[in-house]
């Protein structure tokens, strides 16, 4: 089978779901105007455009000379499959190699890295200031886009606004970021047609399995790839080679959170925190003093930080039990508040109740909400199962009734996947 066939065929068997005018917000609206199209000739060119394809021709004149030989020929295919989990890999096949990008790969790196552009002010690499809960609950949010990944192989999150500025700096990353997935592919490609095993010797220890010296030599290739060391005309401003290199490490943080929830193994890699150090023994080595690499470094850094606190939530959950259990608590309140707000009568009220309960939603803590919900169906399914309903409790079985038909009615007919399985499967007991 040649590379071409077998992504054919994958792009038969799991095909990209197609756009339409739903997907398209004002503000989406408004940048798309600024690009000089209407929004019929912007959904036609989404629809029409393998994201991966589009990715190689990004990376293209970054890559070294030599390597456009492979990147042209018939033995290197590259596409994108509508595949929910966030994955890339390459697949030698006795013609050629294949990269197969997934669509839920660029919905999970992006949705990441929207939340962490919050940090940053506009036109600077700074970290905005922000007290102790605010940094708290950015680490919170990012660790339920990992919960949802964990629990239904999607990504998912609660939805907020940012900033224009903020927005160019999250699509940023999350491009620098997915260009360093291929580029890293592209290297395993190089490393499989070398058979680089004598250089292995040469830069790692002998102690190192096989395996993990081929991605280590991966990364470094791909690292190389993207900041352009190979080449005397690349972009040098600090700014973008700021941004570059943290998307980088951005990337390998993704990971070392998705190994310790158990969701990639590193049986056959070197362990995330292992792979990003080793990048940064050899990037320091390009800078003159201590002073230079922490000022190029500091982007990197301050993400670093973003995540230390999320594989803290992680590994230790109590340890900041006292600060997440009330804000938690205000979630379950809220909703709580609503639902008696909107019970009671002959009928439900909707309306109101479908206004407002997005906003609820939107806070997030997905665990603690599922918690309410699945209290409300219990308390429902036990009354209709009873043989009879006590008199007195008359009035506490209508409103649990009222309760569950508000939320079975929002869930149905408004959630998005994978939330909506999520939550029929709690309502429907």
């Amino acid at each position: 089978m040649t590379p071409y066939e077998y992504i054919q065929q994958l792009k038969n068997d799991y095909p990209v779901s197609q756009i339409d005018k739903t997907f398209i917000n004002e503000r989406l609206s408004k940048e798309i105007n600024k690009l000089n199209l209407t929004v019929d000739e912007y959904i036609n060119k989404i629809n029409n455009q393998d994201w991966a394809e589009y990715l190689i021709e990004t990376l293209k004149p970054r890559l070294p000379k030599e390597l456009h030989a492979i990147i042209d020929s018939e033995f290197f295919v590259i596409g994108t499959i509508g595949k929910k989990q966030p994955l890339i890999f390459m697949k030698e096949l006795e013609a050629g190699y294949a990269i197969v990008f997934h669509t839920g790969l660029k919905d999970f790196i992006y949705r990441i890295s929207r939340i962490i552009s919050t940090r940053f002010t506009s036109s600077q690499t700074k970290n905005t200031t922000q007290s102790k809960e605010d940094v708290k609950n950015l680490a919170r949010h990012v660790s339920e886009v990992f919960w949802w990944v964990r629990e239904t192989g999607e990504a998912f999150g609660p939805d907020y606004n940012i900033s224009s500025e903020q927005q160019t700096i999250a699509g940023y990353i999350a491009t620098e970021s997915e260009l360093f997935f291929i580029a890293h592919e592209i290297a395993h490609i190089v490393i499989s047609i070398e058979n680089s095993n004598a250089l292995y010797d040469e830069l790692f220890d002998q102690d190192i399995p096989t395996s993990h010296k081929d991605e280590l030599a991966a990364d470094f290739m791909a690292a190389n790839i993207i900041m352009e060391l190979h080449s005397d005309n690349g972009k040098r401003d600090l700014y973008t080679a700021q941004l570059r290199y943290a998307s980088i490490e951005f990337t390998l943080q993704v990971y070392k959170v998705l190994e310790l929830l158990g969701i990639i193994s590193n049986e056959s890699h070197p362990s995330s925190e292992y792979r990003i150090n080793n990048i940064r023994q050899e990037m320091k080595k390009r800078f003159n003093n201590n002073s230079e690499w922490l000022n190029f470094a500091s982007v990197a850094f301050g993400i670093e930080s973003i995540f230390n606190d999320i594989a803290s939530i992680i590994i230790n959950p109590k340890e900041r039990s006292d600060f997440y259990d009330k804000e938690a608590q205000k979630i379950a309140t809220e909703l709580n508040d609503l639902l008696n707000k909107c019970v009671g009568k002959a009928l439900p009220d909707y309306t109101q109740f479908y206004d407002d309960i997005g906003k609820v939603l939107n806070k997030g803590y997905p665990h603690k909400i599922l918690d309410i919900v699945a209290d409300i169906s219990s308390t429902f399914f036990d009354d209709i199962n009873s043989l009879s309903i006590d008199p007195e409790r008359f009035d506490v079985s209508w409103a649990s009734f009222q309760k569950h038909k508000l939320l079975l009615g929002y869930v149905t007919s408004f959630m998005k996947e994978p939330a909506k399985s999520k939550f029929e499967e709690v309502l429907r007991f």
